[in-house]
């Protein structure tokens, strides 16, 4: 007789295995992948949301392990047809699927042409870059305006930074909702995202997506969703642990939407560390159960706010964990130490009109490799989506005396963070 601990165990290992397949045979060009049911889901889409255990389980439980829906074909067998004429428009749905998939066929092109043997004896540094989005649920007393059109603009500026050289393999968005969640989802996993949602759906929620087009991409060996014990606002993390390509090094790779302010009553600053030092031990956790993870990234909305004048409400975040080799992106890789990076700012996003500026948005690294020439480097990071979109705008309801203003569009009242990394040098 097996264990429920062993039956667990395997159950979780062929979820996983389906997971690898599937992620490894994603491609935009794949003309086989289709919609079974005419969901508007992908079926390489990691599907966390099925889970009927309820938000209030044993803390052992809340680990959800990652399920795929590995249907290919509808109940009857036949194929959806697609559209003879699509809409290659800006605004529409094909529109980034169209721009990147000629993109994706010359990558591919270009990575077939190294032969394996040349790659394997060759010392190489591992390049990548992360991103983070907090992509904006809409105002709190009116409609989300513009919805496809911001959702395209914020995944166009992502994608345009995804190159051969630089590959951006990991994206985390927060703020996410149902009516914004089809047209995000429907655009990455055209351009090869595996999507991991989070499992217990709020009125807004996190997505962690990982590039998976084929062998020089991360292969996903665990994903789901965890949440934080001490969250009122069914906080927590998605996170994938992957073994990066030409190699046996793991990375865990985890975005979260820490505790927000909600009023002077309950602002989440009692609960933001908590929360930072719960994910923290579970990164010990997995790096005491798998000796080939060294490395972790953290990146969010994280609310957090240590560096204003005066006294912040919240305490410097390198105080917070119990371990000292957490590095902060941007504090890395700032080029000047006056400079800042404002991911929130009521003075330079369009859409917005105060005077609060806050770095909310941050990325945090975690390196335990004894060799130097392992280690994680920030080496830069850029902001997205500054700029206005042409020709839209929407009217802002004063809450206190219910008076309306027209103001421009952007893609988001946070700016997304790209963070450019190099992960060691060794010979594979």
């Amino acid at each position: 007789m097996y264990s429920s601990a062993e039956r667990r165990e395997a159950v979780r290992r062929q979820r996983l295995a389906a997971l690898e397949r599937y992620a490894a045979s994603n491609s935009p060009s794949n003309e086989n992948v289709v919609d079974p049911v005419g969901t508007g889901k992908s079926p390489l889409v990691v599907d966390l949301c099925s889970d009927s255990e309820s938000d209030n389980q044993q803390p052992e439980k809340r680990n959800r392990r990652a399920k795929v829906d590995c249907s290919r074909e509808s109940n009857d067998g036949n194929k959806r047809k697609a559209s003879s004429e699509p809409n290659l428009s800006v605004g529409s749905d094909n529109f980034l699927s169209h721009q990147y998939k000629k993109r994706v066929s010359s990558s591919s092109r270009l990575l077939s042409t190294t032969s394996s043997s040349e790659a394997s004896s060759k010392p190489v540094t591992t390049a990548m870059q992360l991103a983070t989005w907090n992509v904006w649920f809409g105002p709190h007393n009116g409609r989300n305006p513009h919805v496809p059109q911001r959702m395209n603009a914020l995944v166009k500026l992502l994608l345009e930074k995804d190159s051969h050289d630089k590959p951006l393999w990991f994206v985390g968005l927060q703020e996410v909702t149902e009516e914004s969640h089809p047209h995000l989802e429907r655009s990455l996993s055209s351009a090869g995202f595996t999507v991991v949602p989070q499992s217990n759906r709020a009125p807004y929620y996190c997505l962690l997506c990982v590039r998976s087009r084929g062998p020089n991409d991360p292969t996903v060996l665990d994903a789901g969703w965890v949440n934080f014990s001490t969250s009122c606002m069914s906080r927590g993390f998605c996170y994938v642990r992957v073994r990066l390509p030409q190699s046996e090094n793991q990375l865990l790779v985890a975005t979260t939407h820490l505790e927000s302010y909600a009023s002077k009553d309950y602002n989440g600053a009692k609960e933001r560390p908590q929360q930072l030092q719960e994910f923290e031990r579970y990164v010990k956790d997995e790096m005491a159960t798998h000796p080939e993870l060294h490395h972790a990234v953290l990146m969010g909305d994280l609310n957090w706010d240590d560096e204003r004048r005066g006294k912040p409400p919240d305490s410097p975040m390198d105080k917070v964990f119990e371990t000292e080799h957490w590095k902060d992106a941007w504090l890395e890789s700032r080029p000047d130490p006056k400079a800042t990076c404002f991911t929130y700012d009521g003075k330079a996003n369009p859409m917005l009109s105060n005077k609060l500026q806050r770095r909310f948005d941050r990325c945090l690294f975690l390196s335990t490799s004894k060799t130097a020439h392992e280690d994680v480097r920030c080496v830069g990071t850029q902001i997205l989506g500054t700029q206005a979109l042409p020709g839209l705008f929407f009217d802002k309801v004063n809450p206190f005396n219910g008076s309306s203003k027209t103001y421009p569009t952007a893609p988001s009242d946070h700016f997304g963070l790209v963070v450019s990394t190099e992960l060691g040098k060794s010979s594979v």
